[in-house]
């Protein structure tokens, strides 16, 4: 296998401009605010159903970007003194968004308030208008659709949605969380606890729902990092954000890769394991006392751990057709990692990857990995959308469900579906010296938050190891490499790999680098993610 480069540039600052438009100084520079079109029209009708008494009912997800929606929707409410309820729905009995069966629980005279869905809740909230109740959606999915040209919005007072409705926006890449901290910038005074707990949150949201982590994202989540390294957050958040550390035995400050692979997941697991896992997480994030914060987070980090097994268990039991375009896969997979499992199938194959399993009610329900933006998995589903009971999401990853007797028509019309090829060579970034590392550590700090859009660059180095410069760690597991200038590497589960290939001593390390933190001190090193033979 031989790397190729992703490009021709040079240095740190032309590979980010190339891939995200921006130089490393313009990543940062940022307007005062963003606008939303219709966003200052909630902020005064929730002030006024505030004024009013008025129930105020906010609906969200039971994912990342939906817990920390309503979460942050109950501390701008508690904070303006309103009367409010919360619901995430439940993954299983309820399924995704407001439908049919959950717009039922919304109480007569609420000010029902969507966040993270209900744009494509046509049906639903056409009930909703039916009872008199009044809705505002806040989402940032794309609208059900006619046709590319046309598209339905559903029966709302107020619609703030940037991507189904960018016209006038400043910026449109946001998610729910990113949509209810903007919200409470115009509702909450700069600087108050109430806002900066939000922004935590926001950071969280933002970063779990993989939006560009550019404009008015990146400055949301700069800010939330900041909050919470200073421990600026929720009490609830704080520690469960304290426990994820110690379990995920994470060293230094938090960053964005760490509320991506170690916080999110822990948010996501509660869903996925059980029914009202989403409702368990916003309690554990708005608890009051440390005691039910302490409890709560250390149950989310233990069903954290169980779903990483039975994730596992699933993606070995999945059979794939190799000379099928893409994956169109079920089995007896927990459905609250079905989206999990599409997304490794996607990593293992390179293609499109449908998953499924049967639920208690005898219909699939299933979530979809894209391989590529252009390989678009919602426009996909809308392709076969009358053979579908529900579907809904974005570009890269949606969500469906179809009747038994349908599987093979649904399979048949997506198989069909013509696919942007994706290379699959693999790629690397910027060649580099020893002596450049500690530098380049630098400038890649000031980079950072790192994100989709502003990806991490994959670095190639050239080595000619003297002996005794490579030595597997005690276990046998791992290799340990000693560079020129003394930087060390780790290359994780290599040394049974190094050692059939009769330990070569030239090598291309491919990796990234990253800060090692011991005993209060700091010292750069590379992470080897592979090797070729030089």
């Amino acid at each position: 296998m031989v790397y190729k480069k992703s490009g021709d540039y040079t240095n740190l600052n032309d590979y980010i401009k190339a891939i995200s438009g921006y130089t490393i100084r313009g990543l940062n520079r940022f307007k005062q605010s963003y606008f939303i079109p219709n966003l200052d029209k909630v902020a005064n009708r929730i002030k006024k159903a505030a004024a009013d008494k008025q129930l105020i009912y906010v609906y969200g997800d039971y994912d990342t970007d939906g817990i920390t929606s309503v979460s942050e929707m109950a501390i701008l409410l508690n904070a303006i003194g309103a009367n409010f309820q919360l619901y995430c729905p439940r993954r299983f009995s309820d399924g995704y968004g407001i439908n049919a069966n959950t717009i039922n629980f919304v109480p007569d005279g609420a000010l029902l308030i969507t966040i993270d869905n209900g744009i494509t809740a046509i049906d639903a909230l056409e009930a909703a208008a039916k009872r008199g109740i009044e809705v505002i959606i806040l989402d940032h999915h794309m609208a059900a659709a006619v046709d590319e040209n046309h598209i339905v919005l559903p029966h709302a007072s107020i619609i703030v949605d940037p991507e189904a409705l960018s016209e006038g926006c400043d910026w449109d890449g946001y998610c729910g969380a990113g949509l209810a901290c903007e919200l409470a910038k115009i509702m909450l005074t700069p600087g108050s606890l109430p806002l900066e707990h939000i922004k935590a949150l926001a950071a969280i949201g933002t970063v779990a729902d993989i939006v560009p982590l550019i404009s008015a994202n990146r400055k949301i989540v700069k800010e939330g990092l900041e909050n919470i390294n200073a421990g600026i957050m929720p009490l609830g958040l704080k520690t469960l954000v304290d426990q994820v550390r110690i379990v995920s035995k994470i060293q230094g400050p938090i960053l964005s890769e760490h509320l991506g692979y170690y916080i999110s997941p822990t948010f996501n697991a509660a869903g996925r394991m059980i029914d009202t896992g989403a409702m368990g997480v916003t309690a554990t994030v708005l608890a009051s006392t440390v005691e039910n914060a302490a409890n709560y987070s250390a149950q989310l980090i233990n069903w954290n751990t169980q779903r990483k097994s039975i994730t596992q268990d699933a993606l070995n039991s999945v059979q794939i057709d190799d000379s099928d375009s893409i994956n169109f896969v079920t089995g007896d997979i927990p459905a609250g990692c079905v989206g999990l499992v599409a997304g490794e199938l996607v990593k293992h194959t390179g293609k499109p990857s449908f998953v499924s399993s049967k639920s208690e009610k005898g219909i699939y329900v299933g979530s979809v990995r894209s391989n590529h933006p252009l390989n678009n998995v919602k426009h996909m589903l809308d392709a076969c959308g009358d053979l579908l009971l529900a579907h809904g999401g974005h570009a890269e990853a949606a969500g469906f469900s179809f009747k038994v007797e349908n599987f093979d028509k649904v399979h048949a019309v997506l198989s069909s579906i013509p696919l942007v090829q994706v290379a699959t060579e693999p790629m690397y970034d910027l060649d580099i010296e020893p002596i450049q590392i500690p530098a380049m550590m630098t400038e890649l700090d000031s980079v950072e938050p790192f994100g989709k859009g502003v990806e991490r660059p994959l670095f190639r180095l050239k080595v000619d190891f003297n002996p005794g410069d490579v030595n597997p760690t005690k276990d046998g597991v791992h290799l340990q490499m000693k560079l020129p200038g003394n930087i060390k590497a780790m290359a994780f589960h290599m040394a049974e790999r190094y050692s059939l290939e009769g330990n070569p001593t030239s090598l291309y390390l491919y990796g990234d680098l990253k800060w090692n933190y011991y005993r209060d001190t700091q010292s750069p090193q590379m992470i080897v993610k592979d090797y070729e033979i030089a």
